[in-house]
């Protein structure tokens, strides 16, 4: 019999019961990164699935010392030995590493990199050409691994009690009782132990160096547990035994011998033989697994490895037998899951489908399932295997580049906008093409220094100061420039508005008034008032001196109708313009709602 799997259209056959398919399948399901080392050229490719597991989406391929400086220095000596000697002409021909790997965010994942090195002989003699491997993320199960063993110890101690039959030894470790049921259940009779130690019956399997360990616990007087071995009954047949003995002390203390219970385990044994090259290599790499694996006959779960049942929090998988598991899908995706997972069956093509699946600490994750049908050799449907990986940072990294892209379309067209009426405002009257480049370049980079300083904050605005002194930087010489007021943070609008004003107002000193002679002086202070309305109200003062006499201008150009109207248009404010013989002088009245940054 054979089963027959679909997988892009192509019927796959195997049998029933297989466990290597089933393997195969899981690791299919599992998505494992895969890679191949040019170890000639030093160069690592790796698959889309291992690029992104590395923290690199999209990178093919790296230098393999580039890879290197990722592995944890507390692991790069061994790792680099390792490697050395995986490639090394006698060597066995495999890569075998367990690593931490650092990502480019700064955190730690544990790894494990398995691959076959293929060698080329040559004049020089035979060396290393490249290694193809896989690679599988093992940080959860490390972390689980603490948890594992204290959970097989509650196990054990659980279970060693139970018995089939009953001894006891004396101070020299010779049986002085044995109970009946040892005739059938371990194929002697109780009289033939009597007098004897352990080791002098007869026996198969165990070594001297093992009896030599197990009299060494005795002569320290410690319980043991699990102590097993086989021997022939009066058939011929093997038979598996297991025995648990504790230390006897009197009241005294004095130590008076052993006494346990002995257990015949010859059907678990045989068990274990038949399903070992299967059912516990399949749990095994599937408990070890970097992802959810399931297993689903019909629409009912069957099966579903520990990082399943450690995601949403229980203990075993009778908990989400049956449709037990669907209680942890997010009531908002639960109908629509279901219906995708039933057409999906109703027609045996793979399963993909996506949900928010309830996390043992009570939050929902974003999850992406992939499965495969199974059929039996006859044709019949046996359910799905599958898997789930977490793709919740995948959609929240979605949502914020939508949120950007918007965002960055918004600025840009006022950018754009605003540029634009630059342009056409500077070409306002008459003018050389000189002087319109001159000015249009002024006007240009003044933007673009306030751009500048928004992108250093991310756009959360600008500290009045450093807008101020970014416009003035420019003519700064010998003290003729004076900046004072109290911290104010403006709104990334209030920035680009106040830079352009600032900068006309610097421009106009620079050509005309107190920056275009030597001993002029420039001052720029400002002062938070309180205002109408309980509104409090940006006082910004810029005064001229020391330089030519002032005339008022006979017309208004582009730059003057900026400094008085661009605040007023697009901040609500007022300004005064005035042209005193003595200096230039513009005070500017802004709403502190209009002008301050969210924070402030």
């Amino acid at each position: 019999m054979s089963n027959h799997l679909a997988e892009n259209g192509t019927e796959i056959g195997l049998e029933a019961g297989d466990s290597a398919q089933w393997l195969r399948l899981a690791i299919d399901a599992a998505g494992l990164g895969t890679f191949l080392i040019d170890v000639e050229r030093g160069v690592v490719h790796y698959s889309p699935e291992l690029s992104q597991m590395l923290g690199f989406p999209g990178v093919k391929s790296a230098p393999v010392e580039a890879a290197m400086q990722r592995v944890h220095r507390d692991d790069v000596a061994s790792i680099r030995a390792q490697y050395e000697n995986a490639l090394a002409p006698g060597g066995e021909g495999r890569v075998r590493m367990e690593l931490r790997f650092v990502l480019p965010g700064g955190e730690i994942r544990w790894m494990t990199w398995n691959g076959r090195v293929e060698y080329r002989d040559g004049p020089s003699g035979r060396r290393a050409v490249r290694v193809l491997g896989a690679c599988a993320d093992i940080t959860e199960q490390k972390a689980a691994q603490e948890r594992l063993r204290e959970s097989e110890a509650r196990f054990r101690a659980l279970v060693e009690l139970s018995s089939d039959w009953y001894w006891e030894q004396d101070e020299s470790l010779r049986f002085a009782e044995v109970s009946d049921p040892v005739v059938t259940l371990a194929g002697s009779s109780p009289a033939s132990h009597i007098g004897k130690r352990r080791w002098e019956l007869p026996v198969i399997g165990v070594s001297e160096a093992e009896w030599e360990a197990h009299r060494g616990q005795l002569a320290r007087r410690e319980p043991f547990r699990n102590l097993e071995y086989r021997r022939l009954n009066e058939q011929g047949e093997i038979i598996w035994m297991s025995v648990n003995g504790d230390p006897i002390f009197d009241s005294q203390g004095r130590f008076r011998g052993y006494r346990g219970t002995g257990h015949n385990i010859t059907e678990r044994k045989l068990a274990e033989l038949r399903l070992r090259e299967s059912e516990a290599r399949f749990r095994l790499l599937a408990d070890r697994a970097p992802v959810l694996i399931w297993v689903m006959e019909g629409s009912g779960g069957t099966y579903f490895n520990k990082p399943y049942l450690d995601f949403v929090g229980v203990k075993s998988e009778a908990e989400l037998a049956g449709l037990a598991w669907t209680r942890f899908v997010h009531p908002d995706d639960v109908d629509a899951y279901i219906a995708q997972f039933a057409e999906c069956r109703a027609r045996r093509g793979q399963f993909e489908g996506q949900c928010r699946l309830l996390r043992a600490d009570g939050s929902y994750r974003w999850m992406k399932s992939i499965g495969l049908a199974r059929f039996a050799g006859d044709g019949t449907y046996l359910g799905y295997i599958g898997s789930t990986l977490d793709i919740t940072d995948l959609k929240v990294n979605e949502e914020r580049i939508g949120e950007l892209v918007r965002e960055l379309d918004h600025r840009v067209k006022n950018i754009l906008a605003r540029f634009l009426v630059v342009i056409e405002r500077t070409a306002d009257g008459p003018m050389s093409t000189v002087a319109f480049v001159e000015a249009l370049k002024s006007r240009v980079d003044s933007m673009s220094r306030a751009h500048e300083i928004l992108s250093r904050s991310h756009w959360s605005g600008a500290p009045l100061a450093t807008l101020v002194a970014s416009q003035l930087d420019a003519y700064a010489s010998n003290g003729n420039l004076h900046i004072s007021g109290p911290e104010v943070m403006l709104s990334p609008d209030a920035t680009q508005a106040l830079s352009i004003v600032v900068n006309e107002l610097a421009t106009n000193a620079a050509k005309y008034g107190a920056l275009s002679s030597a001993g002029g002086r420039v001052s720029v202070s400002w002062q938070c008032r309180p205002g109408p309305d309980e509104q409090g109200v940006l006082e910004i003062d810029w005064r001229e001196e020391n330089g030519p006499i002032v005339r008022a201008p006979t017309q208004e150009g582009y730059g003057m109708s900026t400094i008085r109207g661009l605040l007023h248009h697009e901040l609500d404010g007022q300004v005064e313009l005035g042209f005193p013989p003595s200096g230039v002088v513009c005070r500017m009245r802004l709403p502190l709602v209009e002008v301050a940054a969210q924070s402030q």
